[in-house]
C-alpha cells in the first residue's frame, strides 16, 4: 500500500540515526516509487534537515525542488557514486531523496467541497478537485506563477448547479474563467502563463463538450446532418439537428454560440430546446436581405416550448412563412431583428406561458396571418421599432392581448397600410402604445377592449 508523503519524510529522516544498510535504502525506494508518478511536479518539498556536509563531501544542491529527469539523472550520478571514490553518506542520500520526491507528482486522491466558495491550493497538486452543491460554486486559481508555474489538477462539478472556475489574474482557456456544470470534469494545467483546461468526455454530463470561446456552427441547404457542423464545408442540413445537436452534446461554458444559417429555403422549422452551460445562442440568417434565407413549414418556422431556456435567444436575419413564424410558450428572453414576416396561416408572432419575445430592428411584414402580434397568459411582447407592411396584408386583428399578458407597442411605428381589426384587448390584458390614439396600428377596422382589458 502506498505511503503517505509525510510517511516516506520520516523514513527519510531515520536515515541520519542509523547505519544504512541495503535492505533499509530498498525498502525506502520502494516506498518512493509506490508513492511517486511520473508527471512533473510543482509542489516544493520539505526542506531537507540542516546537518553541515561532511568534509569531502561531493555533494549538489540542496533545492529541495522539481527537476528535469536530466538535472535528476546528474544528481544521482554525483552524489551517489561508486564505493571506490567518496562515501554515501545520510546527508548525500536525504538530499538526492528530497529532490526525487520535489520531482514528482503526490499520490492521488479526493479534496471533496461541499460549499460554493473554494481557492485552489498548493496541496491539491495532482489531485481531483471534487465539488457538490446546489447553488453556483466560485472557485479561484491563484496566479499560475511561483509554486503554481508547473501545477496540474483534476476538477469534477458533482453537483447539480454551475462551478465557474476564475483565475486571480491571467486567463484560462483564453477567457476570464471557465463555466463547468454538473457532472463534467476537466483537467487543469499551468502553462507558467496561463491556466489551461480539457474537458473529459464521457462524464457525468454525457460527454459534452466544453466550449471555452465563442463559437460559430453552420447550416447550410447544401448540408448534411451526418456532419460535424464546425466550417460552412461540413455544415449540417436542418435546423432541428443543429438544435439537437447543441443541446445534445455541448455544454456551451457561459459562450456565445452562433448558428449560422445560409441562402436557401428550408422546409422544415426549430424547436429550440434548454441547452447546457448558460450563455446566449443566436440563429443568424441574412441580415442584408432576410428573403433569401426563408423558413417555410405548415408547423412552426421558430418554436421555443420544450422548456425554459438558460440564456438569451436571438433570431437574426429570416423571412418566416408557412404556420406560425414565432412561437414562444415558456420562459425566455427572445429578440428578433430584420424579419420579414410573410404569409402565415396562424401568427406571425404568439407569445404566452411566461414567455419574453422582443423586436431588436426594424422589420417587414410582406403577408398576411391570423394575428400578427398576439400575447397571451402573463407574457411580454415588445414592439419598439419600424415595421414596414408591403402589399396589403389581411389580419383577423394585427396586434391582440389577453389574459394578464402585456403588449408594449411605444416606439414602434408602421409604414403601409392592412385590412381587418387593428387591436383587441381582452381578460386584463393591455396594450400599451404610449397614447398613440386608435387608429395607432394598421387595419380598417376599429379595436375593441373587453373584460378588463386596456387599450392605452
Amino acid at each position: 500500500m502506498a505511503k503517505t508523503k509525510q510517511q516516506i519524510d520520516l523514513e527519510i529522516a531515520a536515515l541520519a540515526a542509523q547505519v544504512v544498510t541495503p535492505a533499509y535504502l530498498q525498502q525506502v525506494l520502494d516506498d518512493i516509487v509506490d508513492f511517486a508518478s511520473s508527471m512533473p511536479a510543482a509542489v516544493p518539498a520539505l526542506p531537507p534537515p540542516g546537518a553541515a556536509p561532511l568534509e569531502g563531501e561531493i555533494i549538489m544542491p540542496l533545492s529541495g525542488g522539481p527537476q528535469t529527469k536530466s538535472s535528476m539523472l546528474a544528481e544521482v550520478l554525483a552524489n551517489l557514486p561508486d564505493n571506490t571514490s567518496n562515501l554515501i553518506t545520510p546527508l548525500l542520500l536525504r538530499t538526492t531523496l528530497n529532490d526525487m520526491i520535489a520531482s514528482y507528482q503526490q499520490y492521488c486522491a479526493v479534496n471533496a467541497q461541499s460549499g460554493t466558495t473554494y481557492t485552489i491550493a498548493t496541496s491539491d497538486y495532482g489531485q481531483l478537485v471534487q465539488v457538490s452543491n446546489a447553488s453556483p460554486i466560485a472557485v479561484t486559481l491563484p496566479p499560475p506563477t511561483g509554486s503554481f508555474a508547473t501545477f496540474s489538477f483534476f476538477f469534477k462539478n458533482a453537483g447539480a448547479s454551475t462551478a465557474t472556475i476564475t483565475p486571480t489574474t491571467s486567463t484560462i482557456n483564453g477567457a476570464a474563467s471557465l463555466a463547468v456544470t454538473g457532472g463534467n470534469a476537466v483537467y487543469i494545467v499551468s502553462d507558467g502563463t496561463n491556466w489551461q483546461a480539457i474537458a473529459f468526455a464521457g462524464t457525468g454530463g454525457g460527454g459534452r463538450t466544453i466550449l471555452a470561446a465563442a463559437t460559430t456552427f453552420f447550416v447550410s441547404t447544401t448540408g448534411n446532418d451526418a456532419n460535424n457542423g464546425l466550417t460552412s464545408g461540413t455544415a449540417w442540413l436542418t435546423l432541428q439537428h443543429a438544435m439537437n445537436v447543441l443541446a445534445g452534446s455541448y455544454d456551451f461554458g457561459g459562450q456565445n454560440v452562433t448558428v449560422q444559417v445560409g441562402n436557401g429555403t428550408y422546409t422544415a422549422g426549430v424547436n429550440i430546446t434548454p441547452w447546457v452551460g448558460g450563455g446566449t445562442l443566436t440563429f443568424l440568417g441574412n441580415t442584408g436581405s432576410p428573403s433569401s434565407c426563408v423558413v417555410n413549414t405548415a408547423g412552426n418556422c421558430f418554436a421555443v416550448q420544450a422548456g425554459a431556456l438558460p440564456g438569451a435567444l436571438t433570431l437574426n436575419g429570416f423571412r418566416v412563412m408557412g404556420g406560425v413564424g414565432i412561437y414562444a410558450a415558456v420562459s425566455c428572453v427572445l429578440t428578433f431583428s430584420n424579419f420579414d414576416f410573410n404569409t402565415c396561416s396562424g401568427n406571425h408572432i404568439t407569445v404566452q406561458g411566461g414567455a419574453s419575445v422582443l423586436a431588436g430592428s426594424n422589420y417587414t411584414i410582406s403577408g398576411s396571418a391570423s394575428v400578427h402580434a398576439f400575447s397571451s397568459n402573463v407574457s411580454y411582447l415588445q414592439l419598439g421599432f419600424v415595421a414596414t407592411l408591403t402589399g396589403t396584408p389581411n389580419f383577423a386583428a394585427f396586434a391582440q392581448c389577453f389574459y394578464d399578458a402585456v403588449l408594449y407597442a411605444i416606439g414602434a411605428s408602421y409604414s403601409g397600410s392592412a385590412t381587418g381589426t387593428r387591436y383587441s384587448a381582452a381578460a386584463n390584458g393591455v396594450i400599451q402604445t404610449g397614447g398613440g390614439g386608435a387608429n395607432f396600428f394598421p387595419g380598417n377596422a376599429a379595436g375593441s377592449t373587453s373584460s378588463g382589458g386596456q387599450y392605452l
